[in-house]
């Protein structure tokens, strides 16, 4: 569905002692979109492909930042 919609649902998956318990028993993606749809989230294999590549781009941003040059 959204970008948006999967990180509600990685924001559940963090809160969720439960939700964590039934994920944890996934072995395919399949099986995580139906734990998700479950719990009232509509996401596809990509929504969860393009955060995770979202939040990689702005990791990578984060550990290669240019500290700025101090005063003399």
């Amino acid at each position: 569905m959204s970008r948006e919609e999967a990180r509600n649902f990685l924001h559940a998956v963090e809160h969720s002692l439960s939700l964590r318990s039934k994920l944890k028993q996934c072995k395919k993606i399949k099986e995580i979109l139906e734990v998700a749809s479950d719990y009232g989230f509509s996401i596809t294999e990509e929504d969860l492909i393009e955060d995770t590549q979202a939040q990689e781009i702005i990791k990578c941003f984060q550990d290669n930042k240019i500290n700025p040059i101090n005063k003399l």
